[in-house]
């Protein structure tokens, strides 16, 4: 891990030893926030540790049985479920107006596949640095509403050295709950990508604005990430 004037970086392995160091650099050296969702009093959220400004770099980036395994046994069933339906191609989870998967698959709901578009462009053009999946609809996602705006804001597929490497920004990050599963559910966007054109898969980096663990979860998460 490095810093310099600048964003944190962290550097792992692979998708399990990225979740644990950015739970670890968060309760170690990240601070409390607690944003307003809205003007009312009501809305207001849990209480958060949190860290901004942070990049993190993956280096083996497929997802094994051991990932499955120990994501299954650290972390809360609801919230996989949950997460596992919020990359599905069928009804949203309880909160969420359109799935990551919509917003990838039918992003205006009349059909656009982002995609294939992407795997298209990458098919026939295989240096270009036009390949972004966009996660948020500025025509209907308010930032004034709960859950509106996604947490995910967009993938970009970059074919260098012979593989494709994903560039990911998250805008807000739940670390402690859904890094792991998020990262597991792109995974399948990845292999899609990588299947169609041909191209092997390289590194994952990820670029996120504000990475953050609720307290109510510090006790659980504290505990998996020493084991």
């Amino acid at each position: 891990m490095a810093k310099e004037n600048g964003p944190v970086t962290i550097y792992a392995e692979d998708m399990v030893a990225a979740w644990k160091k950015m739970c670890r650099h968060i309760l170690r050296d990240g601070s409390l926030a607690q944003p307003i969702l809205t003007g009312d009093s009501g809305t207001i959220p849990g209480l958060t540790h949190e860290a901004v400004n942070v990049v993190l770099s993956i280096e083996n980036t497929i997802v094994t049985t051991n990932t499955l395994e120990i994501m299954n046994s650290t972390h809360p069933p609801n919230v996989i479920e949950w997460m596992k339906d919020l990359w599905a191609r069928g009804k949203a989870p309880e909160g969420i107006d359109r799935t990551y998967a919509v917003r990838v698959y039918d992003y205006d709901e009349r059909g656009l596949d982002q995609v294939a578009r992407v795997c298209d462009l990458l098919s026939q053009d295989k240096e270009s640095r036009r390949a972004v999946i966009a996660m948020s609809d500025p025509r209907i996602d308010d930032p004034s509403t709960p859950a509106s705006v996604p947490c995910l804001s967009n993938i970009h597929f970059l074919i260098r050295d012979g593989e494709i490497k994903t560039n990911i920004y998250f805008r807000s990050w739940d670390a402690g709950k859904k890094l792991l599963p998020d990262l597991v559910g792109i995974a399948d966007v990845r292999n899609e990508v990588s299947q169609s054109t041909g191209v092997p898969l390289g590194a994952i980096t990820v670029f996120v604005g504000s990475v953050h663990i609720y307290d109510d979860d510090v006790g659980w998460v504290t505990e998996a990430i020493s084991e």
